[in-house]
């Protein structure tokens, strides 16, 4: 493998690393509705599908399962389960933003 193969290989296996983990980690505040499968929030006391409001299946291998379902049938909703972690800004950024914030002049919105 040439380094920049290897290099789009490892971002992308990390891509996908990551919105595994993010996928267990939105599974874990769902449950799965035992009469019509479908995933409901945590807080929700009754399905919004079906209106079943007994006990939900709150097992990590069905709600998964049952997510990734969902996701199959309706791929434009994988942008909203996968989280977006903001970078953090670098020093000198911080800096330039610090040295902005004390040398801006306020709007004078009454001129």
């Amino acid at each position: 493998m040439t380094d920049r193969t290897e290099t789009s290989f490892l971002r992308s296996e990390a891509r996908r690393l990551r919105t595994d983990a993010q996928r267990k980690l939105v599974a874990a505040s769902l449950k799965c509705c035992p009469l019509c499968g479908a995933v409901n929030a945590l807080t929700n006391r009754e399905c919004f599908v079906c209106r079943w409001y007994g006990t939900f299946s709150r097992d990590p291998l069905s709600v998964e399962t049952a997510l990734n379902d969902l996701l199959e049938r309706c791929p434009e909703l994988v942008d909203s389960v996968i989280l977006d972690v903001p970078r953090r800004r670098t020093i000198l950024r911080r800096f330039i933003g610090w040295i902005r914030s004390h040398f801006h002049r306020p709007l004078d919105i009454f001129a």
